[in-house]
């Protein structure tokens, strides 16, 4: 992913929240980002429940999201219904998300204009 942002060359900020230094309660920090951010990059690979809230609230809120798994993930609920990059190998997730962002990128745009 952090490669993929870099090769887009657009101004994107991408953060993972665990790895921000503090002492916070981590829900809480992603709920705070998400609204505070213009869209949301998501991976359901490991199918976790959290990551199906966030993104509920990330919809909810109107954002953008961009929505990723690794090939063979099932997805559950109304997820199955967005668009979602299905990737192989990093190197796959990479071509296929760099034009995923430049398009978010350019939305945001749109809605400020």
């Amino acid at each position: 992913m952090k490669r993929a942002v870099r090769e887009a060359q657009v101004p994107i900020n991408l953060m993972r929240i665990d790895l921000l230094e503090g002492d916070y309660e981590i829900s809480q920090k992603i709920m705070d980002k998400i609204s505070e951010s213009d869209f949301v990059l998501t991976d359901f690979t490991l199918n976790s429940s959290n990551v199906y809230f966030e993104v509920g609230n990330a919809r909810g809120s109107g954002k953008t999201v961009i929505q990723t798994a690794r090939s063979g993930t099932l997805l559950e609920f109304d997820t199955r219904n967005w668009r979602t990059i299905f990737y192989k190998n990093a190197t796959e997730l990479e071509k296929e998300l760099i034009p995923a962002l430049v398009n978010a990128y350019k939305e945001v745009l749109k809605r400020k204009e």
